[in-house]
Parts: structure tokens; sequence; C-alpha cells
């Protein structure tokens, strides 16, 4: 697990190394598919109802997000979740988030996956090259009230 996650880092830095670099979506979208296979994560059943603690938006297509007594999920939604960045409420109802705020976006859960403590936080670090820190939305989410 380590010695994939230097590679990919090491990686990373070599294209930052130059200038300030910020990956596109689909770089993005890549790493998160490279590290679900890699670490063979075991897709879960979709809930109809879980209690939302957290979550960090990663692109328009995955997010972070802790509910459940402190379960964190890496989740594939449908890319029609454009404006999850900037919503201050979401609600995972019937297999969907939902976007409650803005533009009341609907957008349907593709994957599922638990992962650990440790694994969220490289999931959160693959995609970051001068960006906020993942773990800091995801605790500013939880003192938004709901």
């Amino acid at each position: 697990m380590k010695k994939w996650l230097v590679t990919a880092l090491v990686a990373l830095g070599v294209t930052g190394c130059s200038s300030t670099h910020y990956l596109s979506d689909t770089e993005r979208n890549e790493l998160y598919q490279d590290y679900i296979a890699e670490q063979q994560l075991k897709q879960r059943h979709v809930a109809k109802l879980l209690e939302l603690e957290s979550w960090a938006p990663l692109t328009d297509d995955y997010l972070l997000m802790t509910a459940d007594l402190r379960r964190q999920y890496l989740v594939k939604v449908s890319g029609t979740c454009g404006n999850i960045g900037d919503a201050s409420q979401i609600a995972l109802i019937r297999g969907r988030i939902h976007v409650l705020d803005g533009l009341k976006t609907r957008c349907p859960i593709l994957a599922m996956y638990e992962v650990s403590k440790e694994q969220a936080k490289d999931i959160s670090a693959l995609g970051r090259l001068n960006e906020d820190s993942v773990e800091e939305k995801m605790l500013n989410s939880a003192e938004k009230p709901s």
C-alpha cells in the first residue's frame, strides 16, 4: 500500500515542481479509481438513509463522507453533482446525494466504499497538490447546522 502511494505522490510531485499545478478532475478521478483497484476496496450496499456527519468533495464524481457512528466512505456519484463543492448542506436519501441549498441537485450514488481512517487520509492526499485540506473541509462541514 505505502509503495503505491509513494509512487503516486512522487509522480505528482514531478509534475508540480516547475510551478503551482492543480490536478484536473479527470486526473484525480483516475487516481481514485487506481486506489480503489490497488486497495481492492469492496463496494458497500448503499443504505436508503445514513446519518451523515460530515463530507468533503474531492471532484464532481467523488466525495469522502463520515456517517453512521464515524464510519468513513469514499462515494462515487454521477458527474451531475457539479455544485456539491459549494454546498453547505447535503443529505443521503434513497441512494442519492441531495444538495439542499443552491440548485437543490440530486446525484445518484454509483458506488460506495467503506474506508479506514488511514485510507481516507491517503485518498484525500492523492488529489491534493497546493489545495485546501480535505480533512479541514470535513471538519468545517460537520460544524455547519443541518
